[in-house]
């Protein structure tokens, strides 16, 4: 198998567009290895083999980085499973299962925090540690197992992510940070944001897939959101507007799957490593095709 490529993130960034894929935590929840709800990754233990598959079919659909597992695997959420004692080892665990399959292709390996829970405006100091804390514990073993940077996701406050940010650069490592959309326009502390997408169609009186309901009024967010998807051609259509707009970096969160990235990179131009989609995904069928 290949070697894992020495270019790194900001080397790629400097040449051309890198394609991202998230959305481990809802894809594995479709295919049963994940419990809705609390969605923590128990998968990285429980079930290896399902998490090796779908970062090999992320790598063969066109993306460029491993994204470790370990959305969710910090000490607040273990602990309201049942699973602090499984921490390191989750989090090892999902960082080397991340380089396994970034070494059968030129992929890169960026290790994982988000949103914590803990954190709160109204006792800043305090929390701010215990957020730290966090962070610290779970990247000390991601950079011991091997990263080449670190996404820091789903910050609901800007305070958080930049607690975040500050542990990332601490380590010496590239340092990506995004924030959710759980508001309209605003973090919940107040500040402007520019999220990763999700593959959701949203309309301006429900501007965020956790928003949406459904006719009756019912909830849609977290289960029921097949209806909303976005199909292949549409983020095919996003990779292309994104490109001509200039940007380097273009992903997907949550919702995301190998099919998505597959058309995502052939409207940028690549034949992803599992060959190109038949019929092509970057041009829509005629209405007489069938």
């Amino acid at each position: 198998m290949p070697a894992r490529s020495r270019r790194g993130i900001l080397d790629r960034l400097k040449n051309g567009v890198v394609l991202g894929a998230e959305g481990y935590v809802f894809e594995l929840e479709r295919r049963g290895y994940i419990k809705a709800g609390p969605y923590v990754p128990e998968v990285v233990l429980d079930s290896p083999d399902a998490l090796r598959e779908l970062h090999r079919e992320f790598l063969r659909a066109g993306a460029e980085v491993m994204v470790a597992l370990t959305y969710y695997a910090h000490r607040g959420k273990l602990k309201d499973v049942g699973r602090e004692n499984d921490l390191e080892a989750m989090n090892r665990q999902a960082v080397r299962l991340a380089n396994e399959v970034a070494r059968e292709g030129d992929a890169l390996v960026a290790g994982d925090i988000c949103n914590t829970w803990a954190y709160d405006p109204k006792d800043k100091e305090a929390s701010s540690r215990v957020v730290r804390a966090m962070y610290e514990e779970q990247l000390s073993w991601a950079v011991d197992e091997g990263i080449d940077f670190v996404i820091a996701e789903t910050n609901d406050y800007l305070g958080e992510s930049l607690i975040a940010l500050e542990v990332i650069k601490e380590l010496g490592l590239p340092a990506m940070v995004t924030l959710a959309s759980t508001r309209p326009r605003q973090t919940w502390d107040g500040y402007d944001y520019v999220a990763q997408p999700v593959p959701y169609k949203t309309v301006s009186t429900m501007p965020t897939f956790e928003s949406l309901k459904s006719a009756d009024g019912a909830n849609i967010f977290p289960i029921a959101l097949e209806p909303y998807l976005c199909t292949r051609f549409e983020m095919a259509d996003y990779a292309r507007r994104a490109q001509a707009l200039g940007v380097n970096y273009i992903g997907i969160c949550c919702g995301g799957g190998p099919h998505y990235v597959r058309a995502m990179a052939e409207a940028l131009g690549r034949t992803p490593w599992g060959g190109p989609s038949r019929p092509a995904s970057t041009h829509r069928r005629s209405s007489s095709t069938r």
